[in-house]
């Protein structure tokens, strides 16, 4: 499952409007997080506590809590990528990531980008805003590049209805404050394997595609060697790295 990253927020009856009842998938000691659909995209309401009370998501407790962000989340499936309409302060900002990790454990192709009020003055600036931003990221990103980038356009660009929906209720919430950005990446497990997918786990691993092969009947041929050590600053050598990520994909299998 992927994790939903950062946010949250609005007022709770324009989000009523607007999308289905929330599930509440984060409860933290200080707060929580609530995840609805809105078409293709997901809707995430992020609460802290208020100054010297207690936040918890049911009952009584609920009043002491306070909206602290709000973001629309794109995640395709089967494909690596996420992208984030983040709401924080009084502006907006466009998280971008694959759903793959580094040797270190960190998002791999991560980047943050504050968009000026002059792109977020509308849904349709917002939308060339960041399928923009979309574009260059996924020229940039090795880890991605190889998927293709017309299959990327082509689904970003069916969720545009939803990025336009999403805007709306974003852009109806006030009083938030302007805290850092973050995003939760959780793992990816594709329903269907294909080899420039298993290239892309290479490439965010920081090493050369082609050591794992899918073969004509699905099966994902794969060997590594266990000897290398971790480095000093506990990266994970490229095997473990790769192993890590695709040993529940559908086909795996190791020689050894």
């Amino acid at each position: 499952m992927k994790s939903v990253g950062i946010v949250v927020a609005t007022v709770l009856l324009a989000l009523q409007a607007t999308t289905a009842a929330a599930d509440v998938v984060i409860a933290p000691a200080e707060g929580f997080t609530n995840v609805e659909p809105l078409g293709q995209l997901t809707m995430s309401r992020t609460y802290g506590p208020r100054q010297g009370k207690t936040c918890v998501a049911d009952g009584a407790g609920s009043a002491g809590c306070r909206l602290v962000a709000a973001a629309a989340e794109w995640s395709p499936p089967d494909l690596p990528v996420t992208v984030e309409l983040e709401r924080r302060g009084g502006g907006f900002a466009l998280l971008l990531s694959t759903l793959y990790q580094d040797p270190k454990g960190r998002p791999a192709c991560w980047v943050r980008r504050e968009l000026a009020p002059e792109e977020t003055s509308s849904s349709e600036r917002t939308w060339a805003a960041t399928k923009a931003a979309f574009d260059a990221w996924s020229r940039d990103c090795e880890a991605v590049r190889g998927l293709g980038a017309d299959r990327l356009r082509a689904a970003i660009a069916a969720a545009q209805p939803d990025f336009g929906r999403a805007y709306k209720v974003l852009r109806g919430v006030r009083g938030l404050p302007d805290t850092p950005g973050e995003m939760s990446v959780g793992s990816f497990l594709p329903s269907q394997v294909s080899q420039p997918l298993l290239d892309a786990v290479a490439a965010a691993c920081g090493g050369p595609p082609g050591q794992a092969r899918l073969g004509s009947d699905g099966k994902i041929a794969w060997d590594f060697d266990r000897t290398i050590a971790y480095g000093a600053d506990g990266s994970r050598p490229f095997g473990v790295c790769v192993d890590d990520q695709i040993r529940h994909y559908p086909g795996y299998q190791r020689r050894n």
